[in-house]
């Protein structure tokens, strides 16, 4: 089986208030760490922490700017030197309204209007990415994801059925990194994937990625350990799927525990360590994945930590330091850190490679200890000598 660059597990259901997530239509993670709900039938936002707790509501219902009708998928914009009523903006959010089908820009934290998307209005705003200085937000209604200038939120273009040779086309979930723009199609079952070019030229056509049976894919996203090879996430209707970048390799599928009720995810965040995903089925819910590196890179930097360091490791026991002259299996106690990081960096049996490296981190650690203790018994008897040859003068 295919090593993946990245390994995910589910954790845990996140305890909101079951109304708010009955309406919850996105979920967004902010800078400060918090997470941001969209309240689609409150006309609002729900401000929680990432165990649950909700801190404060945003916005109330309405049209007037400032005001949200019926808000949806959400995103961030990061800003530099941006003042907006004479108030330092270090980033701004973005809301897809299904009431107006528009986008609108409020400043943060406060949410202070600033903008609409302009005509032509959006049939159903959905999924939503910024890169290249410019916004991408999904209409599947129009079978289209229309591009909007950053700064203005003006339309730009659009990428609808010609680009797509004609095929049908379906977009929901966005996502960009490396240059591409990936959008999760349910209907057509895929994840179209577009070249992005310069600022002022439309995305192209770059691949389609249909393998692997996707079943209904509503969200994707791009994970990049650090010194890893990233990873496409695709979020299907009942769980999670890891893929190569370019969608050629399948490495892992992760399904939330259902119980009694139908799993429906629709939508996805991630931070540096978890995933949070949005589980419309049975009342809702708000799942929690935690995500890690699992390529040969991070073990080997794992291994090497260990290593370089007079510690003993056991399962579930903190790292005590070793000394004394009585301690005989520090050797054995190495080996032990090295079997147990190979096992829970990969769920196996390591390859040859990853073996290899463990055995010579053994070897090494091994060599380090008789090094030390000859240097140690050096120094004893260079210290005997000396006060041997005081007392005789």
């Amino acid at each position: 089986a295919a090593r993946a660059p990245v390994v995910i597990e589910y954790e845990r259901p996140v305890e909101l208030p079951a109304d708010t997530l009955a309406s919850a239509a996105s979920v967004l993670l902010l800078p400060t760490g918090e997470l941001l709900l969209s309240d689609t039938a409150r006309g609002s936002l729900v401000v929680a922490s990432a165990d649950g707790r909700v801190i404060r509501r945003m916005g109330t219902p309405g049209s007037a700017p400032g005001q949200l009708n019926r808000p949806a998928h959400l995103a961030v914009i990061m800003h530099k030197d941006l003042r907006v009523n004479n108030v330092p903006v270090s980033h701004s959010l973005l809301v897809g309204e299904r009431g107006t089908n528009r986008v609108q820009q409020l400043a943060l934290p406060g949410g202070g209007h600033m903008r609409y998307s302009t005509a032509p209005k959006l049939r159903d705003p959905h999924g939503m990415c910024v890169a290249a200085q410019r916004v991408f937000v999904s209409d599947p209604t129009s079978h289209a994801i229309r591009i909007l200038q950053q700064h203005t939120l003006r339309t730009e273009s659009v990428l609808n059925a010609a680009s797509v040779e004609g095929k049908d086309f379906n977009p929901h979930g966005l996502a960009a990194h490396g240059g591409k723009l990936y959008a999760a199609d349910p209907v057509a079952a895929c994840v179209w994937v577009f070249a992005l070019r310069s600022k002022r030229e439309r995305p192209v056509l770059f691949d389609r990625i249909d393998s692997h049976g996707l079943n209904s894919p509503r969200g994707v996203m791009v994970l990049k350990p650090s010194g890893g090879r990233a990873v496409l996430v695709v979020m299907e209707a009942t769980g999670l799927r890891v893929l190569s970048e370019d969608g050629k390799r399948a490495y892992q599928a992760v399904t939330p525990p259902g119980g009694d009720s139908p799993v429906a995810l629709t939508a996805l965040a991630a931070d540096a360590e978890r995933i949070y995903t949005l589980d419309s089925g049975g009342g809702g819910a708000l799942h929690v994945f935690r995500w890690r590196s699992g390529g040969p890179t991070e073990l080997r930097r794992r291994l090497a930590e260990v290593a370089l360091s007079p510690t003993e490791f056991s399962h579930g026991v903190e790292p005590r330091r070793l000394s004394g002259r009585g301690n005989r299996s520090r050797t054995h106690s190495w080996a032990r850190a090295m079997a147990h990081l190979a096992t829970s960096s990969f769920g196996a049996t390591p390859s040859a490679s990853i073996t290899q490296a463990a055995l010579w981190s053994v070897r090494r650690a091994a060599n380090w200890t008789r090094g030390r203790g000859r240097a140690k018994a050096a120094n004893r008897t260079r210290s005997r000598r000396a006060r041997a040859a005081s007392l005789n003068g």
